[in-house]
């Protein structure tokens, strides 16, 4: 029987200060062993409290630094290529394992650096996107709030709605993400993991996903209070994705990935 075609979504990582990247060395190890044909970060791998607008005069906001908030992001995504570069160096170059990387920009990291520099247009050229390093690293990147196409899945950081332009939550989020946009999607920001569909009269599916959160077991959100509790925390796979539909998939939680993994 032939492998099927993984591909596996990763939710807002929230890489920041303070909180453990080891989470990080758990996500490269089960991407070098599972080894998906194509990865997709949904967005918030920085988290860049640095630049958060609502936390400026606070006490929480002293000490922190632009250079600190990349870095950390930064070594995160190192710790994910370091099994992936380690498995390669045992095969021979013609079965070297490269599957493709795609990163969407979020509200915390692209949405947070493209407003400081609108804000503070002398900043301009000093901090910018390409302090990720993504290029570097060989993954694709998609701005913030642009459409990532994927076998006739659409995804974004998240979807709007409305005049006002809110994203796509409510009671049952996966049901109004295909209410609203009327064909397979898939999105992070929300942290909750949520999958619904409906089938069309030609007899294919369409999916509404809310792809959870890759956040540690242990961090704590203080923004965010009760809610943390509501949030999953893993990684969705996806298995041979075709036009908007898929086989099967498996929402693989964090705690199952660092017993594993750690």
């Amino acid at each position: 029987m032939p492998r099927p075609n993984l591909t596996v979504v990763i939710g807002d990582a929230h890489a920041k200060p303070g909180v453990s990247n080891r989470r990080f060395d758990w996500l490269g190890r089960y991407l070098a062993e599972r080894r998906p044909d194509t990865i997709i970060a949904l967005g918030d791998w920085w988290d860049m409290p640095s630049l958060c607008s609502y936390d400026e005069g606070k006490k929480c906001f002293e000490g922190r630094r632009y250079k600190v908030d990349v870095a950390i992001g930064n070594d995160a995504l190192a710790r994910v290529e370091a099994p992936l570069a380690e498995l390669n160096r045992k095969r021979a170059k013609a079965r070297r394992y490269n599957p493709r990387r795609i990163m969407l920009g979020g509200n915390h990291d692209e949405g947070r650096v493209s407003k400081v520099v609108e804000l503070e247009a002398r900043l301009e050229g000093t901090i910018s996107l390409e302090d990720f390093r993504l290029k570097e690293s060989g993954w694709e990147y998609v701005p913030f709030l642009d459409p990532f196409h994927f076998e006739g899945i659409i995804w974004q950081h998240y979807f709007i709605s409305g005049i006002m332009g809110r994203p796509i939550g409510g009671k049952n989020p996966a049901l109004a993400l295909i209410e609203k946009q009327f064909i397979s999607c898939g999105q992070g920001h929300t942290h909750m993991f949520a999958m619904d569909h409906r089938t069309r009269p030609d007899g294919r599916r369409v999916w509404g996903i809310h792809a959870g959160c890759f956040l540690d077991p242990e961090q704590y959100e203080d923004y965010a209070g009760g809610a943390n509790v509501m949030w999953h925390r893993g990684v969705l796979e996806l298995e041979n994705v075709r036009e908007g539909d898929f086989d099967t998939f498996r929402w693989y939680d964090i705690r199952s990935m660092q017993r594993d993994f750690a």
